[in-house]
């Protein structure tokens, strides 16, 4: 099944990038949002966002952040370039994790939570904003089709596993409307990085989405 976009944001963001197996997905979302937000090619460093966000709730580089640790560093704190501070592949040690002595000036947003239903989200993104979405995963997630679509079906399992992903487009398949989302799971997953969930699997598995005002 072909999808027909309607809306794509895509130019907007640099290419989809890999967290690797580390817990920033919603480091990767709140930073490409605020690299939009900012109509820059320029990447902004998630390892500086993702560190501030850690320590303003646990301090812990193995443990995802919160909504209200990631708001309160992208407001309070900001980000600089990503070449102050480039996004560490692996696990970093919780004994040595800490800024470079030079960073660069930071940026900062406002970043609201509010949830949506997938109607509401389409509309902000149709406006030419890009939103994050948190969500629960289930197993079709892993294994989207050629063309990027994330096909649910009966029995499809939801994981323990939240992540966060950014809307960046809106379209229509012959079974109804679709949202495109920018993952941080390669380039490889989807549509390069990219990927179609269905209006219907969005209102059943989102928990709350964020826009930077």
């Amino acid at each position: 099944m072909s999808i027909s976009v309607s809306t794509d944001l895509r130019s907007k963001l640099g290419e989809a990038r890999d967290q690797r197996q580390r817990p920033t997905c919603l480091a990767f979302a709140a930073s490409a949002a605020h690299e939009a937000s900012r109509a820059t090619s320029e990447y902004l460093s998630i390892e500086y966002l993702f560190y501030i966000g850690s320590q303003r709730s646990h301090g812990d580089p193995n443990r995802g952040l919160s909504e209200a640790a990631i708001r309160a560093a992208l407001h309070e704190n900001g980000q600089p370039a990503e070449t102050s501070w480039p996004y560490e592949q692996e696990s970093p040690d919780v004994a040595t994790w800490k800024p470079p002595a030079a960073i660069d000036p930071c940026y900062r947003a406002a970043l609201e939570f509010a949830p949506r239903t997938a109607t509401e989200l389409s509309a902000v993104v149709v406006g030419g904003k890009p939103v994050i979405v948190v969500l629960a995963v289930t197993l079709a997630m892993y294994t989207p089709d050629s063309g990027g679509v994330v096909r649910s079906h009966a029995g499809d399992t939801v994981t323990a596993r939240k992540h966060a992903m950014l809307a960046v487009g809106s379209g229509s398949g012959n079974d109804g409307q679709y949202i495109l989302v920018r993952n941080s799971w390669g380039r490889e997953w989807g549509a390069d990085g990219h990927g179609w969930l269905h209006h219907d699997y969005l209102n059943a598995h989102a928990h709350t989405t964020a826009v930077i005002s």
